[in-house]
């Protein structure tokens, strides 16, 4: 069950662009050893925050000051629809497959923490 939700939602990602077909197949494999869990949500989300400050540096370490970031999204406002869009000569491309794994890492030793004795178990 776990593999069916996580593909759908990752093939709907794939549709509108936001990622590859080997992210799909990543989060969907990591969806299968998962199971449906509340884990799959935790390492999905954490994926997408991870993803979100990962493109976020990645911006910055290129020179794009925020002037400039907001000049561009003000030029893609006004910008003619139904031209052709221009094919910059540098985009910044980011996969998603190391976003899942660094969540999936960490989310799974804070979910196995005191199986792999990374912290004492509190005494009840």
């Amino acid at each position: 069950m776990g593999f069916i939700i996580a593909f759908g939602f990752m093939v709907a990602f794939w549709i509108f662009g936001l990622c590859g077909g080997g992210d799909v197949k990543l989060l969907s494999a990591i969806a299968i050893w998962l199971g449906l869990s509340p884990n799959l949500l935790f390492v999905w989300l954490a994926s997408l925050v991870v993803l979100f400050v990962w493109t976020v540096l990645r911006i910055f370490s290129r020179g794009m000051s925020p002037r400039r970031i907001k000049k561009t999204v003000d030029s893609l406002k006004k910008q003619d629809r139904s031209a052709p869009a221009p094919n910059p000569k540098n985009p910044v491309r980011v996969t998603y497959s190391l976003p899942i794994a660094v969540a999936t890492i960490t989310v799974l030793l804070w979910v196995y923490r005191y199986e792999l004795l990374l912290a004492v178990r509190p005494a009840t």
